[in-house]
């Protein structure tokens, strides 16, 4: 048995990373997905992950039924875990209501979980953890090189003949991957086999943990591993600036500081001196021209509406304590678009109309009907209603009138932020057992850095997780979420770490 989950196992780390690449390609061949079209039974595709998962949570029963002795030695985090558990649970009975939003919502907020919990059950061997290890870190770096080759040596629409979609740097649930985003419309950004630049950097950043620490130890052996470590991580460096991805960058940079604060103490004055000159150093480079650093790397545009998702979604937390229900809020929500539009009272729009709105202009903001008493919103978010080129030539004043109505009218469900997300979902009290399962499975881990690099990997990936969910969604990204969860998962097993 414990053959077969290894073997599934290898099989689950080694595709994983290659997973939107994969599944794209073959829904293409397979099923004649194109440009502009996604078929439905694309579905049976992607859900390999979660067969998997679910083979192994069988796995974890039957080693349970055959031990006849629970798996799982329980931990205080475990505690803390199903307390929002069973708190989500009571949020989708009575809030969410929906079978389909349910569903959905399990996958993003909980299948890394689950897997998490089967995964801590099985008891892997020190040399398959290590195996599993190198495949994972493998597969990483055949990531890292196709996406250079991609970005280096193939022409930019490349990918349109794999399934991809020429509409460049848009995302939609229901159709193909865009085949590369850009910077202001110029720079395209590294994406290699993921959805996206932030997917990528994301993933690079948690690969980079895992090779800092081995890197570490290698350092003062004369092992020629020791420079294929060194090379590796100044190759992951350079792709993760290639994703111009700000959230990936500052996990990464905070990673490193926590780092340097674990293997560098007598240094720490020096350090601080070279980040403050390299801070002076961009300052300065920075003053020249601003402009340029503003919207390739600074992207102030792109940092407002971030802020207003963050700050909307906060404040709307106050209104909902108990929260809106399991997968009612964040990617979840994008499978049913037609569940988030805004209505408003005819009405207040009628009070807006009466500022010599010609129904030109009204019709592209409103599907507008005399006979309704509520009238529903063309967009289907706030930055496609700010867009609208028509509502940009009224007066200031309307457009804000506009913009208000919308405001007042919409329940925000993308909070660019994972932590409000939950708390979004399952309330103060969901959110807050939420965030104390992190924190003493982080502590956990924390206090075993003295007995192994790989817990001190994790440790390390799991800070950088936190401050990049930050910024994004950051667990919903499968790829990356569910190897990370499964490398935490046998690090549980009988040894409790890997061998150098």
């Amino acid at each position: 048995m414990i053959n077969l989950a290894f073997i599934l196992g290898v099989i689950f780390l080694a595709i994983l990373p290659w997973h939107a690449f994969l599944t794209t390609v073959l829904s293409h061949f397979l099923l004649g997905s194109n440009s502009d079209f996604l078929p439905k039974s694309y579905f049976f595709i992607a859900v390999w992950k979660e067969i998997f998962i679910v083979i192994f949570l069988l796995l974890f029963l039957y080693q349970w039924i055959k031990t006849k002795k629970f798996p799982l030695k329980i931990y205080q985090f475990d505690y803390f875990f199903l307390i929002f558990f069973l708190i989500a649970i009571l949020s989708a009975i009575f809030l969410t209501k929906d079978v389909l939003v349910i569903i959905w919502g399990l996958k993003y907020d909980f299948s890394f979980l689950f897997l998490f919990y089967a995964i801590r059950g099985l008891p892997f061997s020190k040399r398959q953890q290590n195996k599993l290890l190198n495949i994972f870190l493998i597969s990483g770096f055949s990531v890292i090189a196709w996406g250079l080759f991609l970005y280096y040596f193939l022409p930019p629409d490349f990918l349109l003949h794999l399934g991809y979609s020429s509409n460049i740097s848009s995302y939609n649930a229901h159709k193909p991957l865009a085949a590369y985003q850009t910077i202001t419309g110029e720079i395209p950004r590294f994406a290699a086999t993921f959805s996206g630049p932030n997917q990528l950097g994301y993933f690079l950043t948690i690969l980079a943990t895992f090779f800092l620490p081995k890197t570490w130890y290698y350092f003062p052996q004369k092992s020629w591993k020791r420079w294929f470590l060194i090379g590796g991580f100044f190759l992951i460096i350079g792709a993760l600036f290639l994703t111009f991805s700000r959230s990936a960058w500052l996990g990464f940079i905070v990673m490193i500081l926590i780092f340097s604060l674990f293997h560098f103490k007598k240094f720490l004055k020096k350090i601080v001196i070279v980040i403050f000159s390299l801070s002076l150093l961009l300052a300065t480079i920075f003053a020249y021209n601003p402009t340029f650093f503003q919207e390739k790397f600074f992207r102030t545009k792109s940092n407002s509406l971030h802020l207003y998702h963050t700050k909307t979604t906060f404040l709307q937390l106050f209104s909902h304590p108990f929260g809106v229900g399991l997968g009612k809020a964040g990617p979840a929500t994008q499978k049913f678009p037609e569940k988030n539009v805004v209505y408003a009272n005819k009405s207040d729009i009628d009070l807006i109309l009466a500022r010599e709105i010609d129904s030109k202009t009204r019709d592209h903001i409103w599907f507008y009907n005399d006979k309704d008493l509520k009238i529903r919103f063309k967009p289907l978010n706030f930055n496609e209603l700010k867009n609208i080129p028509v509502l940009k030539k009224l007066p200031l004043s309307t457009q804000e009138k506009i913009f208000q109505l919308w405001e007042n009218n919409h329940y925000e469900t993308i909070a660019e932020n994972w932590f409000i997300q939950i708390f979004q979902e399952t309330g103060w009290g969901g959110g807050l057992f939420y965030c104390l399962f992190l924190f003493y499975l982080t502590q956990f881990f924390y206090n075993k850095i003295s007995k192994d690099f790989f817990s001190e990997s994790i440790f390390l990936s799991l800070i950088s997780s936190f401050t990049i969910g930050l910024f994004l969604h950051v667990f919903a990204d499968a790829a990356t979420t569910l190897s990370l969860f499964f490398l935490l998962g046998i690090s549980f097993s009988s040894s409790h770490h890997i061998n150098h």
